[in-house]
């Protein structure tokens, strides 16, 4: 059935107030969130649009299949193997909105955390639509978590990547041009569907370990979601024979925090009030798009 913008809100679930009920965004990002989570819907030919970094390991996944699109030199790539996984380079100073490919030329087109950095998001958005054959898998930040600590101590302390006016301009691909909460994101969306579309699903995922009032907190953001998104194989890389140890010691501290930081945020945005709750707390709008 086709999801209405008038109703999608009744896809978020009560039970997200305790902790193991959630949906939490894949450890190592979005990459790895499509080839874990949504990999059914990615048939055929597959056009990554915005794609950065993210194209080597879906290069790497999904093979000659795969195709990868940038705006220019993305900040984020680190290396040659990064660079040469981008086969579509589109110049930056003209019109990114428009792209150059024809109506139905992909089977599958995937757009992760892309339109917020463009003019014309809507633009952008009706294009992914026109050139997807079958599937369209696009994801959303959240702009809103942890914003509130900010607004508490009466100056910028968790917004800086991507955000704020600075004295000097940032990178085209590090610029985030709109801000928009998670019900602002899925009205987008859903609300803007071509009449051939239909939304086979809308999932939004938390962030492990700063999902609640005190992770989110940015003194112990940063240790909560380490600790929170830390396996023990992880702490073995790191410290060795030492690693198990450590990894029981973190786990077992953090533990009880959560428990209490899970009390306190559903005490206070919690039961009764889903949108509020995710709009602080979830970091991820995916939707999955299907022509029929």
């Amino acid at each position: 059935m086709r999801i209405a913008s008038s109703n999608w809100r009744l896809l978020l679930d009560r039970s997200v107030v305790i902790p193991f009920a959630r949906r939490f965004a894949h450890p190592k990002g979005r990459a790895h969130e499509v080839i874990s989570s949504f990999s059914p819907y990615c048939v055929g030919a597959i056009l990554d649009v915005g794609a950065g970094a993210s194209a080597q390991t879906l290069k790497n996944h999904f093979g000659s299949r795969y195709e990868a699109l940038d705006f220019s030199k993305s900040y984020k790539l680190k290396n040659e193997e990064q660079s040469e996984a981008l086969r579509h380079v589109v110049d930056p100073q003209g019109d990114v909105s428009r792209l150059p490919f024809s109506d139905r030329s992909y089977d599958t087109v995937i757009c992760l955390d892309v339109l917020e950095h463009v003019d014309d998001i809507h633009t952008l958005y009706d294009e992914l639509f026109r050139i997807a054959r079958r599937f369209v898998i696009v994801s959303l930040p959240n702009n809103w978590p942890r914003f509130c600590w900010s607004f508490l101590v009466g100056r910028n302390i968790t917004h800086y990547a991507g955000y704020g006016l600075g004295a000097m301009p940032q990178a085209p691909g590090h610029r985030h041009k709109h801000f928009f909460n998670l019900e602002e994101g899925g009205d987008f969306l859903v609300g803007r569907l071509p009449p051939d579309f239909v939304c086979r699903n809308l999932e939004f995922r938390f962030e492990h370990g700063s999902d609640g009032i005190l992770a989110s907190c940015p003194v112990v953001s940063r240790y909560a979601r380490q600790i929170g998104k830390a396996k023990r194989v992880d702490f073995v890389a790191r410290f060795g024979s030492f690693g198990i140890f450590a990894w029981l010691v973190a786990k077992s501290a953090y533990f009880p925090f959560r428990i209490v930081d899970a009390g306190i945020s559903a005490s206070v945005y919690g039961w009764g009030a889903r949108s509020r709750f995710y709009n602080l707390f979830c970091r991820q709008t995916w939707g999955i798009f299907e022509r029929v």
